[in-house]
């Protein structure tokens, strides 16, 4: 079971988590509207980050430099899917935070979403608006990963681990466990992994990212 550390942190600022009998708990009472967790930023993943990264944060700055009206260089998700999927090209070579973190991003037991669906199982959907939202779901990922391609280079996106699919995950891990801070910025928060799926339209209210700054 990956350790609350690596999702929350040893120390967070308010309402740390614990593990209680039946599973994480707030270690104190909580008021009507009161944060449930709070966490450092150093346990999301973020567009800060990303830059910080050795491993993309130049190459990827160059590129937009070359084309600073990429919409597609520009993103946030852009950058925090590359930063994921270079880390989890790491493997056993990446802290045992990161690794921990990656395998909650790609564990779950909530259905496959459709992104991710094979041709063949989309195929036998059989004409239907879900068959559709799946191909389209699936054709933009496709288009984003070719301009990339176009961008940073086939050769160099191989060397982080890039590839379709694994571009795709990562949207997906997004997609899941992502928030928007009141800044406007994206943060991909793996301790949302601790709560029911059920519950995940409503967990944001509950959840606070506090700077180490």
């Amino acid at each position: 079971m990956t350790g609350l550390s690596s999702l929350v942190g040893d120390v967070c600022p308010i309402n740390r988590l614990v593990d209680g009998a039946d599973g994480p708990c707030a270690a104190e009472s909580l008021s009507p509207g009161q944060p449930f967790l709070a966490l450092p930023l150093d346990h999301c993943w973020t567009l800060t980050a990303a830059k910080r990264c050795e491993r993309i944060g130049q190459p990827l700055s160059a590129a937009f430099a070359r084309n600073p009206g990429s919409v597609l260089l520009h993103s946030e998700s852009t950058w925090i899917a590359l930063h994921l999927v270079s880390q989890a090209h790491l493997g056993a070579e990446a802290s045992d935070q990161v690794q921990q973190q990656i395998a909650v991003l790609s564990g779950g037991s909530s259905p496959l979403p459709l992104a991710q669906w094979q041709p063949e199982e989309i195929a036998k959907l059989g004409p239907s608006p879900v068959k559709r939202l799946a191909e389209r779901q699936r054709s933009a990922l496709q288009v984003e990963f070719k301009l990339l391609a176009s961008e940073l280079g086939h050769e160099w996106l191989a060397g982080i681990g890039a590839t379709e699919a694994t571009y795709t995950w990562a949207h997906l891990a997004i997609q899941r466990f992502g928030l928007r801070l009141p800044s406007g910025a994206i943060v991909v928060v793996p301790a949302l992994a601790l709560f029911p799926s059920e519950l995940a339209p409503n967990i944001s209210d509950g959840v606070e990212v506090v700077s180490d700054a």
